[in-house]
């Protein structure tokens, strides 16, 4: 495994800004330290505008629709995600969403990072649902059931099972193929076995915890199916014409939403509060409050709790910060200055153990070294850079005690580094965190 240090910046970059694509950003964001970020964000706040919705137009059976959605730490971090839903794209053979999510210096404006924010979006929706689970399904529930066969499917199991003993996890879809399919990929990229539910009512009644991730227009769950202490976690449904539950499943359940953001665009929420079904002192709070710990969650293991997600900026932010920091950029002193650089070029070298143990690994000890230069000077001075990098103290002496392979590759702003550390992320994170805590 590798942990990437960058000096000045590699090579994808856009101005001062870092291009983040979508491989980053799952690496970048593991379930566990994603669903902390968002808990911290939603315990503390940040500073968010509403949402605009701007329609772009006739276009097909329905027009595209451009969602802008900013959020910011004063002195810190902004950050806005730009979204264009095109629910007719299914006829061109493209995406029904396309989305960017843009950080910049809340208080230079200098842009930081461009973050793919298709995937910022499917790994955020997914922590929020395991956040909200964490705080009010039954400690003890074990078994998930997923309703719906999209992109976001295999995710919501994989956050699920990240915050809670999962024992069996069931798919359910309309389309059986397409639910084997997202078992398929549940195992292939997650590593976790679930199986295809066939029978919806009976699927319901066996579940622990059951999260649906629809574009439903009328019910799927309903509230006579559920048995006591399940937790529903509805993630579909973003506008008020959608529905994933019926009325008699909001008016059994203890009711908690992400944001107030809800209660104007979730047809779960509109329909039973017009039809009189549910009051609107039955929702019990949203995520700041149960974050926070100012109001509390749960009121028995027999409750049958419910949540309702539609997507905020706050968790937009959170999740770019952690992606930001788990790719942190540092400059240690007395490393060459490199501006100015208009060709790549590379230089590696390893050393062995005795060396690592020794201290920081010399230039007589390495083991072997090799170039790839696109001028003449290209391997002075990337052997320069790994000479200074190992030089500068903490930095070198946590590569000779942790990392088995350093290379340089200067580009044209800078200078990329990368460390090979151990053998999995995990190791790399660790890696990365001691050198941005050397203490």
């Amino acid at each position: 495994m590798t942990t990437t240090i960058t000096a000045a910046g590699p090579a994808a970059w856009f101005g001062s800004a870092r291009l983040i694509d979508a491989a980053l950003v799952r690496e970048s964001t593991p379930w566990g330290p994603l669903v902390a970020a968002l808990r911290n964000v939603f315990a503390h706040g940040v500073v968010v505008s509403p949402r605009h919705h701007h329609p772009l137009g006739e276009s097909g059976t329905s027009p595209p629709v451009l969602l802008i959605m900013p959020a910011w730490r004063p002195g810190r971090h902004l950050g806005v995600k730009l979204v264009h839903v095109a629910a007719d794209n299914a006829s061109r053979g493209l995406p029904g969403l396309h989305s960017l999510y843009v950080l910049s210096d809340a208080a230079s404006g200098e842009p930081i990072a461009i973050i793919d924010g298709g995937e910022l979006t499917v790994r955020r929706t997914a922590a929020v649902s395991a956040l909200g689970a964490s705080l009010l399904a039954r400690t003890d529930a074990s078994r998930l059931l997923v309703v719906g066969t999209g992109r976001l499917a295999p995710h919501l199991a994989a956050a699920h099972a990240s915050v809670r003993p999962l024992r069996s996890i069931g798919i359910w879809g309309r389309d059986s193929a397409k639910a084997a399919r997202a078992v398929a990929v549940l195992k292939r990229e997650h590593g976790l076995a679930a199986t295809v539910e066939t029978d919806l009512e009976a699927a319901v009644g066996r579940a622990d915890v059951v999260s649906c991730a629809t574009a439903s227009t009328g019910p799927l769950i309903r509230g006579e199916w559920l048995a006591p202490g399940t937790h529903v976690d509805l993630v579909g449904g973003f506008t008020p014409t959608m529905r994933e539950t019926d009325d008699a499943a909001m008016a059994r359940a203890e009711l908690w939403i992400d944001t107030p953001v809800a209660l104007a665009e979730a047809g779960d929420l509109i329909g039973p509060l017009q039809s009189g079904a549910i009051a609107p002192d039955a929702i019990r709070g949203d995520l700041s409050h149960l974050c926070a710990g100012t109001r509390r969650g749960r009121n028995s293991p027999a409750a049958i709790t419910l949540f309702k997600s539609v997507g905020s900026a706050e968790a937009d932010l959170g999740a770019a910060e952690l992606i930001i920091a788990a790719l942190a950029t540092i400059e240690p002193p007395g490393w060459p200055g490199l501006h100015g650089l208009r060709h790549r070029h590379r230089w590696s070298e390893t050393w062995p153990t005795s060396a690592r143990a020794s201290g920081t690994p010399s230039a007589g000890q390495a083991r072997s070294g090799s170039s790839r230069c696109a001028g003449p000077d290209g391997v002075d001075v990337a052997q320069q850079i790994v000479r200074a990098s190992l030089r500068h103290q903490p930095f070198g002496r946590l590569v000779a005690e942790h990392g088995k392979r350093l290379i340089a590759i200067p580009e044209q702003r800078g200078v990329q580094i990368i460390v090979q550390v151990g053998r999995g992320l995990d190791d790399a994170q660790r890696f990365a965190q001691k050198i941005l805590n050397p203490s």
